[in-house]
């Protein structure tokens, strides 16, 4: 028995990259597996008959993490499949494009701020009334680019200590 043997986990960004290796960690582990994915279904397809082939259920969901409509939306559907949620994974995120701040586009920044710290934001917004039902957790991906920032990776770095800084606030 797996260490989360009946258990159902949502995994933003699932269908591919770390995604999609927390997926099928999850599903090894016991879990079933609902995978967001927002532009890539074939990728999420195919992470999910990963998931079943270890007999576990899964459902893909389409979803703009930036987007908090269709972020409220995802959560719904996913509850509407498996009745709970019991782990949320705010995994999406971008990278950014080089490029020094005072040049930066600003449209950049919003794009990337859009995916990796509003996206982070409207998930735990979403899905934590599913795991204070479910006594669950919620987990977020982040990088230690929020405390070694590069240079010319503004938008990236900003957004991912931003989520650190998220992630402790809701854990107080």
């Amino acid at each position: 028995m797996g260490r989360l043997e009946n258990k159902i986990a949502l995994v933003t960004g699932g269908g591919r990259g770390i995604g999609r290796g927390i997926a099928l960690e999850f599903a090894r582990e016991g879990a079933d597996v609902a995978i967001n994915y927002r532009r890539d279904r074939g990728a999420a397809e195919a992470t999910a008959r990963d998931v079943e082939a270890m007999g576990r259920r899964s459902v893909v969901v389409q979803a703009d993490v930036g987007d908090r409509d269709a972020v409220d939306r995802m959560v719904a559907e996913v509850k509407a499949a498996f009745g709970r949620i019991d782990v949320g994974v705010a995994n999406s995120g971008v990278a950014s494009r080089v490029s020094a701040v005072h040049e930066m586009d600003p449209g950049e920044w919003r794009r990337v701020m859009a995916t990796d710290l509003d996206g982070a934001f409207y998930t735990a917004r979403a899905v934590l009334p599913a795991l204070l039902e479910s006594r669950g957790v919620l987990l977020f991906i982040s990088s230690v680019g929020a405390d070694v920032a590069a240079a010319g990776g503004a938008p990236y770095h900003v957004a991912k200590a931003g989520v650190n800084t998220l992630m402790r606030v809701i854990a107080k």
